[in-house]
């Protein structure tokens, strides 16, 4: 191979690694301004005070490769705006974890519909729309997996709140 188009193909290979870098620059950058419209909705939803997420890759999975992965969304309500049945388990954490409120998207309609007991329609169906929003800020972010590992760290669950961003270990249980 010449040295001219050795060159050549160096240069396309740089080209290529910059754009590569610039792109991951600017995922990085909408994942946090991401995470910032959820706390910005918090903020503007007096129903919700936080929602939170796992995201890890896990120790075993029947045989298939293990991969990072984010979890669906959980969000806890507001007690004085939505009362909650603490009787009642709306996660998937068991019994130790169960008075945290945290509603699971499993559990979501169930949980809605025992507000319909409490409050009238207009009320869970508008608190209802703004769930939704949660949802699909979430999403997005959930296709930003590596940005959000980057931003995070692996085996950890985040919680949004008016109070900012945490971030505690979490074992997923493999």
């Amino acid at each position: 191979m010449s040295k001219a188009k050795s060159t050549s193909i160096e240069s396309e290979i740089k080209a290529v690694l910059k754009e590569t870098e610039e792109a991951q620059s600017v995922i990085r950058a909408n994942t946090k301004k991401t995470v910032g419209m959820l706390k910005d909705l918090i903020n503007a939803t007096p129903e919700v005070l936080a929602v939170r997420w796992s995201q890890y890759t896990p120790g075993f999975n029947d045989g298939e490769p293990c991969e990072f992965s984010v979890n669906d969304l959980e969000i806890k309500f507001n007690p004085e705006y939505l009362p909650v049945n603490t009787e009642t388990t709306y996660n998937d954490r068991g019994e130790e974890e169960e008075d945290d409120h945290f509603v699971a998207p499993d559990y979501m309609e169930d949980f809605f519909n025992h507000q319909m007991d409490v409050l009238n329609v207009k009320q869970v169906s508008l608190v209802e729309k703004k769930t939704k929003l949660f949802y699909k800020i979430h999403e997005a972010l959930s296709g930003a997996t590596g940005a959000l590992e980057e931003a995070f760290g692996n085996n950890v669950q985040i919680t949004v709140s008016r109070n900012g961003i945490e971030k505690e270990d979490y074992d997923c249980g493999f």
